[in-house]
């Protein structure tokens, strides 16, 4: 993943950087591995570290989890920190000892199970494997939730009353348009134009209901 720079206001100087191995992880999965580097001349100090922080996040003290730099004087290295436990973005931050920030990294998606799931279905429907899909749904409704028969009950009459929906909306006629209508003033301008004689009775039969209204 591509790494941010810090700049010489953080604390830090130009050409720092801090990157996530991956974009995105999945709560529960353990730990997010994260890369830092130094620009030449330039390296680590006694008492560095790097801190992991909901987006958002303004005290730089409110970090998720955070760990040492192992070595001083290092112009690069790596460090793992523990994946949080709530689904969001976070960013990973260097820091000196005095929480002055060196270089941050772009934002790290944590991610629930349950929206990897649902991608993963969403992927295999759209490359047309239906058998992938199955699986899928087999492993969430009977490995994971076996015995639960009102989970079962509740999807079932949910995934009914979705493909009902989709079926009504589907039959429900188009509303005619205005000039479809039989006295629209636009299907009359437009007979009057493609048959002369029938624009003449029109009038003839306008001219007589206004004579026997009045």
């Amino acid at each position: 993943m591509e790494a941010v720079n810090g700049d010489s206001g953080g604390g830090g100087g130009q050409g720092w950087s801090v990157a996530s191995a991956t974009e995105w992880v999945q709560v529960g999965t353990g730990k997010i591995t994260l890369h830092w580097s130094a620009p030449a001349g330039s390296a680590s100090v006694r008492r560095d570290f790097l801190a992991l922080y909901e987006s958002g996040q303004k005290s730089l003290r409110k970090y998720t989890d955070y760990k040492g730099v192992d070595k001083e004087g290092t112009a690069s290295g790596s460090v793992e920190l523990a994946v949080p436990g709530k689904p969001g973005d976070y960013v990973a931050r260097y820091l000196r000892a005095d929480y002055s920030e060196v270089a941050a990294s772009h934002p790290i998606s944590v991610r629930s199970a349950l929206t990897v799931l649902l991608d993963e279905v969403k992927s295999h429907s759209a490359r047309g494997e239906s058998e992938g899909v199955v699986e899928l749904l087999e492993t969430v409704m009977l490995r994971l939730k076996g015995n639960d028969d009102a989970l079962h009950r509740g999807a079932l009459e949910s995934w009914r009353e979705l493909q009902a929906r989709r079926a009504s909306k589907a039959a429900a006629p188009f509303p005619p348009r205005l000039e479809d209508c039989r006295d629209s003033p636009r299907r009359r301008d437009s007979a009057a134009a493609s048959d002369p004689g029938a624009a003449e009775d029109g009038a003839a039969e306008a001219a007589g209901a206004a004579a026997a209204a009045a």
